[in-house]
């Protein structure tokens, strides 16, 4: 089901979830590679991602979002890998899996200085994930501007509790009507409704006897009930034991992404330079002609064809 919007006049701002982009086109065309060998699918599907949203939304401040390295300091890198140590373990890879991954991760430091020349702004803050960047500038922005998330993880669908958030996925805007329609829950219930049913994706295991179905019931007898959260409620003690609780608070807080630059579990320092978001003063100057020569030695004729629309020009 996707929703059409009355037509907004408050400036818009596309905040793009690389890693997710990067794996999403990867698969479109994975045997893609320069001439030399360099695989280059990733590159090539984010760079004509560019390139579409600047034709449909020519006005936008586009932002592109990175998870970032390990912390210097603590070495983890994201609070939620110290919170709980099975966090993305998932299952073991097999070896075309790893290799996938491995063609994927050589194409990021390529295309973080494409789109450096190309003059966007992009966040790589060591401990911190994309998600969370999302979150921070999200709560810091929604007054002013629409913001539309490019992603298809689920995980910011809690956003859409924030007005003007929307997502754009398979060519469709969803917003906040489409997730009550969907899900059958009000969009501040979704990281509990994660917490119960789990994200194998993140290797949460939510709770053992807590479908979706029975998760979407809580939920909307919790829509209209005054219990806090932190207290476990009578139609839960059905389902949860009382020394299961804490893995329930846990998983939810998991799944909750971050909003507030100045949260400590953050472990980064507080100036993240959001504030600086979306005054385009702030974007790296645009390069063209380099643009240009690092495409053609990767051999993306495509994005070389459509650079005057990917390359930012004042």
């Amino acid at each position: 089901m996707s929703v059409i919007f009355p037509v907004s006049k408050r400036p818009k701002v596309i905040l793009l979830d690389v890693h997710n982009l990067m794996y999403r086109t990867h698969y479109v065309n994975a045997t893609l590679t320069s001439d030399s060998g360099f695989p280059t699918s990733a590159m090539h599907g984010v760079l004509m991602i560019v390139a579409r949203h600047r034709i449909k939304y020519p006005d936008a401040e586009l932002v592109f979002l990175w998870d970032g390295p390990e912390h210097p300091v603590t070495g983890v890198r994201s609070w939620r890998y110290k919170a709980f140590s099975n966090y993305k373990v998932g299952r073991t890879l097999d070896e075309s899996t790893k290799e996938q991954r491995a063609r994927v991760h050589k194409q990021m430091r390529p295309l973080f200085t494409l789109l450096h020349y190309a003059g966007y702004l992009q966040y790589r803050v060591p401990g911190v994930e994309a998600d969370d960047l999302a979150g921070i500038i999200v709560a810091k922005l929604y007054k002013e501007f629409d913001i539309l998330l490019d992603t298809n993880d689920k995980d910011y669908y809690q956003l859409f509790t924030y007005a003007g958030v929307k997502i754009i996925h398979k060519g469709d805007i969803l917003g906040p009507l489409w997730f009550e329609h969907e899900y059958h829950m009000l969009p501040e219930f979704w990281t509990r409704y994660r917490a119960f049913v789990g994200d194998p994706s993140d290797s949460i295991p939510g709770v053992k006897g807590i479908g979706p179905v029975r998760a979407t019931n809580l939920m909307r007898n919790e829509a209209n009930s005054l219990y806090p959260w932190d207290m476990q409620p009578s139609l839960v003690q059905e389902v949860v034991s009382e020394n299961k609780w804490a893995d329930v608070m846990l998983y939810e807080s998991l799944s909750r992404i971050v909003v507030d630059q100045a949260d400590k579990r953050l472990g980064v320092e507080r100036d993240i330079l959001v504030e600086q978001l979306c005054t385009r003063l702030t974007r790296p100057q645009s390069k063209p002609k380099k643009f240009l020569r690092l495409a053609a030695k990767y051999n993306l004729a495509t994005v070389v064809r459509a650079h005057r629309t990917i390359v930012e020009v004042d």
